[in-house]
């Protein structure tokens, strides 16, 4: 039997994957942290195991996942797939390759590449290189320089116009909206986040479009999913609620264009918002792992975690040409029910918001009833760790 090891079993993409090559009649391995898992429950996962969070100890996690990995390599004789969800496990991975090479397989991008994506400062100007439109954006090399642009923004009564966001950071986390013109304890936000940018508000009016590709070992495009934000979480600017699956060969080949220019292997998701003042589309970021939304793709068409274990065992992989657009998929739990409940522009009603939950919500799947519960308790569980809490709405 086929088998796979799926990090970080916690999140509702890795669910995802579990249930993709669970059906696909993949032996499932998860890891997690905890006994509320999420994954851990699916009725797809056939092993669970407990392993030390490479986020709180990189070392227990590195010593615990590595001698693992042996052992399996050495029961099942032959060598595992190993699928990273999250940055801090596949950057884990993409500094160990070498050893762990040796008894898994996977498909990343080279370390240099890597870095460069996880950069927002490193992204925008590779993209601005060759041609990509970019949001109005300041870099600094040091928080003095920082400094000096958030006062002369302030004195100028402009700040409220940008965002301030990490360097490095995925979702909302560490983000800033200035609602007035001084902000207090930056020299903290710096120090906890990290080098920060300041870019120029772009009109909530426009809409977020997504772009997923998976790239096989010599940077060929094997598959693109296009999808468009309807609804998010926070409501000033999170991650996707409602989304929908939509066709946009433009920014395909924009998108391509930008993870080719970077060599890439492997999965990402490249972030585009419409400026509606400047009637441009312009880059955000990418993302340079499986995403939050990755559910809406598997039920459009693009199974992109049986792709990735496809191309991470060398197997010969056609080209995916065709999805269905049209497909809406929503993060319920607890995503959507704190948009339902906050947004005062909220239109739809209660019966539809439960029915929505059976019909689009992309925990529910009716072969995996376990999976579902699970979804639910494991995020109600989440609300009593404070480590979790900078997670919910990302």
């Amino acid at each position: 039997m086929k088998n796979v090891i799926i990090t970080d079993g916690f999140w509702r993409k890795s669910l995802s994957c579990v249930r993709s090559l669970g059906k696909a009649g993949y032996n499932v391995t998860v890891l997690g942290d905890s006994v509320f898992t999420t994954a851990f429950w699916s009725g797809f996962t056939n092993n669970r195991v407990l392993s030390p969070s490479s986020q709180e100890s990189l070392s227990d996690f590195n010593s615990f996942v590595t001698k693992y990995i042996e052992k399996k390599n050495f029961e099942l004789g032959e060598k595992i797939i190993l699928i990273p969800s999250e940055d801090s496990t596949i950057n884990w991975l993409s500094a160990r390759r070498r050893k762990i090479s040796k008894h898994a397989k996977f498909l990343i991008p080279d370390q240099n590449s890597l870095k460069l994506a996880q950069s927002k400062e490193s992204t925008l100007r590779a993209a601005n290189k060759i041609g990509i439109d970019i949001p109005e954006t300041y870099f600094f090399k040091n928080y003095n320089q920082f400094k000096k642009k958030i006062h002369f923004l302030s004195r100028k009564n402009l700040l409220k116009k940008y965002i301030i966001k990490p360097d490095v950071g995925s979702g909302s986390i560490g983000i800033i909206y200035p609602k007035e013109n001084n902000i207090k304890n930056l020299s903290f936000h710096w120090k906890k986040f990290g080098k920060l940018l300041i870019q120029k508000k772009i009109n909530s009016k426009g809409n977020g479009i997504g772009v997923s590709m998976i790239f096989d070992k010599n940077s060929r495009c094997i598959a693109n999913f296009s999808h468009k934000r309807i609804k998010e979480y926070p409501l000033k600017g999170g991650p996707s609620t409602i989304r929908k699956s939509i066709k946009n060969k433009n920014l395909q080949n924009l998108s391509k264009k930008l993870l080719q220019k970077l060599n890439w292997k492997g999965v990402a998701m490249v972030e585009w918002k419409i400026d509606i003042d400047e009637k441009k589309i312009k880059l955000l970021e990418i993302n340079p792992r499986f995403w939050g939304s990755l559910e809406l793709a598997v039920r459009s068409g693009v199974n992109f975690p049986l792709l990735y274990a496809h191309l991470s065992s060398g197997r010969k992989v056609k080209v995916i040409k065709r999805y269905k657009p049209g497909v809406i998929c929503r993060w319920i739990f607890p995503g959507d029910i704190l948009r339902f409940i906050n947004d005062k522009n909220n239109k739809e009603n209660l019966w539809n918001f439960i029915k929505s939950i059976f019909k689009e919500g992309e925990e529910y799947d009716s072969k995996d009833i376990r999976g579902f519960i699970s979804s639910i308790f494991c995020n109600l569980f989440s609300v009593f760790k404070p480590k979790y809490w900078k997670y919910l709405t990302r």
